[in-house]
């Protein structure tokens, strides 16, 4: 079983606190690795292989969060972040935040072995 999730743990969350850019997509929970692992277990599933991948927009909708209303942890669709992450204003702009964003990611990964973005391979535990 492959389950996608965002992960707790990472720099993003650190930094941004309660306007993570990740809160509010619809996510019914959000782990980090001694949660994800404890679930697993409690399902009588073997985690296998933890990947974690970059998330630019993660980055994006953080930084601009705050500025699109108070209290808001997922920019409205009129949002400038989120024009341009969502392909409504795509350009140069796009691209740039996208490239800049995800490279920034990359060294997070590089420096603390997680990303926003966490990938989990599963086996049921037979008996």
């Amino acid at each position: 079983m492959l389950i996608t999730t965002p992960e707790h743990e990472c720099v993003d969350r650190w930094l941004f606190r309660d306007a993570w850019g990740v809160y509010g997509w619809g996510h019914w929970h959000i782990f980090g690795r001694a949660s994800f692992a404890r679930a697993a277990a409690a399902a009588d599933l073997r985690i296998e292989h933890v990947a974690h991948y970059p998330r630019a927009t993660s980055w994006i909708w953080s930084c601009h969060a705050p500025s699109c209303r108070p209290g808001c942890r997922m920019p409205p669709s009129g949002c400038s972040g989120a024009r341009h992450v969502d392909g409504r204003e795509a350009g140069p702009w796009s691209i740039a935040l996208l490239t800049a964003f995800t490279a920034l990611d990359y060294a997070c990964l590089a420096a603390t072995r997680s990303t926003s973005d966490a990938e989990y391979v599963l086996r049921r535990v037979t008996s």
